[in-house]
C-alpha cells in the first residue's frame, strides 16, 4: 500500500468514525422528536444545500484539478491567495443577489440556503485544496468541527429549547457553516503568506479555473442531480409524509458516506501519481468487497427503526434498495470518477453523466407509472447506478471488468435485498454477512490474501 494513501485513509477514517457516531445520533433523534412537517422542511433545506457547488461555476473544481498530486509547499502563495480572493468576491456578489431574491419571494427555506452559499462554497474550496495536495489531517479537522457543532446545535434545540420551529434549526445551520468558513479564512490568512500583496480579483485566474473546472463542476452537479433525482420526484409527486419517509432512508446513507469518503478522497491524489492497470484493477476489487460489507449497516439501522422509530417503518424497503445501489455507486465514485479527474477526461465524464441523468429521469417516470409507490424511485436509482458504472467502464477499457466481478456484484445485490426484505434485522444481517464472506473468498481469495499480507508485513501495495 502506498504510504501516503494509507496514512490519508487512516486519518480521514478516524475522523469519519467520529462523524458517523454524531450522524447516527442526529438521524435518529431529529425524526423522533420533530414533527413530520418540520423534519420534511429540514430535509428540503439539505436537499437544496447539496447543490451549493454549482454557484462556483467550476472555479473551485479548476483549482482542485490544477493542484492534484502537488505539495502545498510547492504552490505559489501569492497566486493561491489571489485565487481565493477572486472566488470570495465572486461568491459575495452571487450571495447578495440570491438573498434579495429569496426576500422577494419570501421562502424561508430558500432564504436560509441563500445565506449559506458563500460559506459553503469557500469552505468547499479549502476542502478541495486540502484533498488535492494530500493535506488529509486538515480535512479531517474540518469534518470533525462541522459535524460536532451541527450535532451540538441539534441537541440544544431538541432537548434544551425543545423547539419544533424548523426555521430556527435552519438559521443555526447557517451559523455553523459561517463559523467554519471564518475559521478557515483565519487559518489561511495565518498560514498562506505571500511576499507581494495579492490581487483582490484576478480575471485571468478566474477564466483559467472556470475553463478547466466547469465541465467537472457540471459533472459533479449532474452526479448530485442523479443521486438526488429520486427525492425531487418524491417531493413533487407525493405528499410531505412520503417525502419525510423517503428522505429519512436517504439520510441513513450518510453512514455509508462517512465510511467511504476516506477512500474516495484519498484515491484521487493516489491515482494522480499511480494509475497502472494492475494497481487500479486490484484496488477496484478490494473496493467492491468493501462496498458489499459496508452496506450491511442497513441491518443495524433496521433494528433501531423497529424498536425506536416505528413512525418510519415505511422507509425500510426504500432503505435496502438505496443501500443496494451503493454496490455500484461506491466503486464508481472511488475508481472511475477519480480516474476521469486524474486523466483529465472532463468531457467524457460530463457526457456519460448527462446520458445517465436522462436515463434516470425516464426510469423514475416509468417505474412510478407502473408501481405508483415511493419505492419505485428507489428502484429507478438502483438501475441508474448500474447503468452509470457500465458507461464509465466503456471509457476505461484497459481496466476491464472480469466475469468474477460481475458475478460477485449480482450475488451480493440479490442476497442483500432479499435478506433485508424477508428476515428480521439480526437474522438478515447474519445471512448476508455469511454469504458476503464466503463469496468474497471464493472469487477474490488472491486479492484478499495479498492485501492482508501487505498490511501485516507493511509492504507497498502492488
Amino acid at each position: 500500500m502506498d504510504k501516503k494513501l494509507g496514512k490519508g485513509i487512516l486519518i480521514i477514517l478516524l475522523a469519519n468514525v467520529l462523524n458517523l457516531v454524531f450522524n447516527i445520533l442526529t438521524n435518529f433523534i431529529l425524526p423522533k422528536h420533530l414533527s413530520v412537517d418540520s423534519y420534511s422542511a429540514i430535509k428540503t433545506f439539505q436537499l437544496y444545500v447539496s447543490f451549493f457547488g454549482i454557484f462556483s461555476i467550476g472555479y473551485a473544481d479548476g483549482m482542485y484539478l490544477r493542484y492534484g498530486g502537488k505539495e502545498l509547499k510547492d504552490i505559489d502563495n501569492s497566486e493561491l491567495r489571489a485565487e481565493l480572493n477572486t472566488m470570495r468576491l465572486f461568491l459575495l456578489i452571487e450571495s447578495v443577489m440570491l438573498i434579495i431574491f429569496s426576500i422577494f419571494i419570501w421562502d424561508r427555506i430558500f432564504f436560509s440556503f441563500a445565506l449559506t452559499i458563500i460559506s459553503l462554497n469557500m469552505s468547499g474550496c479549502y476542502i478541495n485544496l486540502f484533498q488535492a495536495v494530500g493535506e488529509f489531517k486538515k480535512y479531517g479537522r474540518i469534518m470533525n468541527l462541522t459535524t460536532g457543532l451541527t450535532f451540538a446545535v441539534n441537541i440544544l434545540l431538541v432537548f434544551l429549547f425543545k423547539t419544533d420551529n424548523y426555521f430556527i434549526y435552519l438559521l443555526c445551520y447557517v451559523g455553523v457553516n459561517t463559523f467554519i468558513w471564518l475559521c478557515l479564512e483565519y487559518l489561511a490568512h495565518k498560514s498562506i503568506r505571500s511576499a507581494t500583496k495579492p490581487k483582490l480579483f484576478s480575471l485571468p485566474l478566474f477564466v483559467t479555473n472556470v475553463k478547466s473546472g466547469i465541465l467537472f463542476m457540471i459533472g459533479n452537479f449532474s452526479s448530485i442531480l442523479l443521486t438526488s433525482m429520486d427525492r425531487w420526484f418524491v417531493k413533487l409527486m407525493m405528499d410531505s409524509f412520503q417525502f419525510a419517509q423517503y428522505s429519512f432512508a436517504v439520510s441513513l446513507e450518510g453512514f455509508l458516506n462517512a465510511a467511504t469518503t476516506p477512500i474516495t478522497i484519498t484515491l484521487y491524489n493516489f491515482f494522480c501519481r499511480k494509475n497502472d492497470v494492475k494497481t487500479v484493477i486490484s484496488a477496484r476489487k478490494l473496493i467492491l468487497i468493501f462496498a458489499s460489507l459496508i452496506i450491511s449497516l442497513a441491518f443495524p439501522a433496521k433494528f433501531v427503526i423497529e424498536i425506536y422509530l416505528n413512525n418510519y417503518m415505511d422507509s425500510l424497503q426504500v432503505l435496502f434498495i438505496l443501500f443496494g445501489a451503493q454496490i455500484f455507486f461506491i466503486p464508481n465514485k472511488a475508481v472511475y470518477v477519480n480516474l476521469y479527474k486524474a486523466k483529465r477526461k472532463q468531457k467524457l465524464y460530463f457526457i456519460k453523466l448527462v446520458a445517465v441523468i436522462i436515463c434516470g429521469a425516464i426510469l423514475n417516470g416509468v417505474f412510478v407509472y407502473f408501481l405508483h409507490i415511493k419505492e419505485a424511485f428507489a428502484y429507478a436509482t438502483l438501475v441508474s447506478s448500474f447503468i452509470w458504472i457500465c458507461l464509465s467502464q466503456l471509457d476505461f477499457k484497459e481496466y476491464r471488468v472480469d466475469m468474477k466481478e460481475v458475478l460477485y456484484v449480482f450475488i451480493e445485490i440479490f442476497a442483500f435485498i432479499l435478506s433485508g426484505y424477508f428476515f428480521s434485522a439480526i437474522i438478515g444481517f447474519a445471512i448476508y454477512f455469511l454469504i458476503t464472506v464466503v463469496v468474497s473468498f471464493l472469487l477474490f481469495k488472491s486479492e484478499i490474501l495479498k492485501f492482508g499480507k501487505s498490511i501485516i508485513l507493511k509492504k507497498r501495495f502492488a
